[in-house]
């Protein structure tokens, strides 16, 4: 799946929204809400990066590969927006909720 021809904001959307980001960032994270918030927080990030970048990597058809690389670093780095914003407040909630039980 490559995008031709169109801005960059338009290649991102167009992964977005044929579920490829979420597809590679299932990779990374098994928990659904926690992937889909990681594919969110991904799609921003990319929807930043310079637009020559954006579209070499779509066109030499490594671009999956980039979101890859990205949802990893965002899901296993402690100090990552994704960890501070979701991951972070997720283990919290997931140990209160343990010592209910």
């Amino acid at each position: 799946f490559i995008v031709m021809d169109i801005r960059v904001s338009d290649i991102v959307k167009a992964y977005y929204a044929k579920g490829l980001i979420l597809t590679e960032c299932s990779k990374v994270c098994s928990d659904a809400y926690l992937c889909a918030d990681l594919a969110q927080e991904v799609t921003l990030i990319m929807l930043d990066k310079p637009a020559d970048l954006v579209e070499d990597l779509n066109r030499k058809g490594e671009f999956l590969c980039y979101v890859y690389a990205i949802a990893k670093k965002q899901f296993c780095s402690n100090t990552s927006p994704f960890y501070t914003k979701y991951k972070k407040f997720n283990i919290k909630s997931k140990d209160i909720d343990e010592e209910k039980v």
